[in-house]
C-alpha cells in the first residue's frame, strides 16, 4: 500500500492455515518492511474458530 505520493506504507502478506481437527484457522501477517510476524488469532486464545452454522 502506498500514499498518493507513492510512498510505501505497508508491504506484507497474510498467511492462513486451517486445522480441521481443531476446526480453527491459524492466521499470521508477515510485515515485510519490519521483518516481523503478527499472530492474528493466537492458539492460546482458541484461534479463529469456525462457526458450524455459517454458510
Amino acid at each position: 500500500m502506498t500514499t498518493l505520493a507513492g510512498e510505501l506504507l505497508v508491504l506484507g502478506i497474510n498467511m492462513r492455515a486451517y486445522d480441521s481437527k481443531k476446526k480453527t484457522w491459524n492466521m499470521k501477517w508477515l510485515n515485510a518492511l519490519a521483518g516481523t510476524w503478527v499472530d492474528l488469532g493466537p492458539e492460546k486464545l482458541g484461534g479463529v474458530a469456525v462457526d458450524e452454522k455459517a454458510i
